[in-house]
């Protein structure tokens, strides 16, 4: 049960940081882009359906 926490509180991190960087976004094929300040795609965005 632990290491599932954890690695949660690691994949948090990882998302909050990536966060903080993002400068711009964009909407392409129903997706939500975020990118840094030199264009590099941080994360993508995708509604669920269902």
């Amino acid at each position: 049960m632990k290491a599932c926490i954890d690695a949660l509180v690691a994949q948090e991190a990882k998302l909050m940081q990536a966060i903080s960087l993002v400068k711009h976004v964009n909407i392409s094929n129903g997706k939500l882009n975020l990118m840094a300040a030199n264009g590099d795609t941080l994360l993508v965005l995708t509604k669920h359906s269902g």
